[in-house]
C-alpha cells in the first residue's frame, strides 16, 4: 500500500471527516489547536493583504484563528481533495467577519491556481501527506502561487530530534493513539490514521526550509 497514493489519501480522510476533529484534540492532548495558533501567528498580518491559501484545508480548522489575526478583510482559499472534508469546511464558509472563503476541490501539486497571486499561504498538518518527492513539487508550487515577497507558514507533527524522546513518542503513537481511538472514536480509520502516521514518521527525515 501506498500511503501518499493521491486516492489513499483521499478515501482516508473522507471516511475520517465524521470524528476527525475530536480525534487530533484528543489524540495530540489539545496540543494540535496551540500549534495551528503559533503557525498563524508567523504571518505578519499588519502587511498589506487581498488574497491568502489554505492548503489541505481540512474542515476549515484554520479559519476561526486567521479571522481573529487578520486586521484587514481579505479573500482566503481553502484547497483539499476530500470531498467529504470540504463539506465539513463548507459549513463554516460563512461565519467569519474579515474572511470572503471559498473552497477548491483539487490536488495541490495539480492544480489551477494564479502565478503570483497570493499573499500568504498556510498549511496545518497536511505535510504528512506527500513523499519527499512530492514535497519538492509542493514547495515549488508554494513559490509559484506566491507573490513577490509572499510569505508562508507550515507545521507538521515530527520525530523528536532529542533521541531520549524517540522512545516514548513513539510508544505514544503506537499504542496510545490507537488506545484513543478505540475508546472514543471508529476504530477502523484510527487504526488506518495511526498507521499513515506512523509509517510517515518512521522514514522522516530532518529538513529545513530556504
Amino acid at each position: 500500500m501506498d500511503i501518499y497514493d493521491e486516492k489513499f489519501v483521499e478515501n482516508l480522510f473522507n471516511r475520517m471527516s465524521k470524528t476527525y476533529g475530536t480525534a487530533n484534540y484528543l489524540s495530540s492532548f489539545g496540543f494540535t489547536e496551540r500549534w495551528r495558533k503559533q503557525c498563524i501567528r508567523e504571518i505578519d498580518w499588519n502587511l498589506e493583504i487581498e488574497k491568502g491559501f489554505d492548503l489541505m484545508s481540512g474542515m476549515g480548522e484554520t479559519w476561526d484563528l486567521i479571522d481573529k489575526e487578520s486586521k484587514q478583510n481579505h479573500q482566503l482559499i481553502g484547497v483539499d481533495i476530500s470531498p467529504a472534508m470540504n463539506i465539513k469546511a463548507n459549513e463554516r464558509i460563512n461565519k467569519y467577519h474579515s474572511l470572503e472563503i471559498s473552497i477548491r476541490e483539487e490536488n495541490v501539486l495539480h492544480n489551477d491556481i494564479d502565478s503570483n497571486s497570493s499573499d500568504y499561504i498556510v498549511s496545518t498538518f497536511g505535510l504528512k501527506t506527500f513523499s519527499d518527492e512530492k514535497l519538492k513539487i509542493l514547495a515549488k508550487e508554494v513559490n509559484r502561487i506566491l507573490k513577490i515577497n509572499g510569505q508562508f507558514a507550515f507545521v507538521e507533527i515530527s520525530k523528536p530530534k532529542n533521541k531520549l524522546f524517540i522512545i516514548p513518542y513513539m510508544f505514544y503513537l503506537k499504542f496510545l493513539i490507537p488506545l484513543i481511538g478505540k475508546v472514543f472514536m471508529e476504530i477502523q480509520w484510527i487504526i488506518e490514521c495511526w498507521e499513515f502516521i506512523a509509517k510517515n514518521l518512521w522514514t522522516a527525515k530532518n529538513s529545513k526550509s530556504t
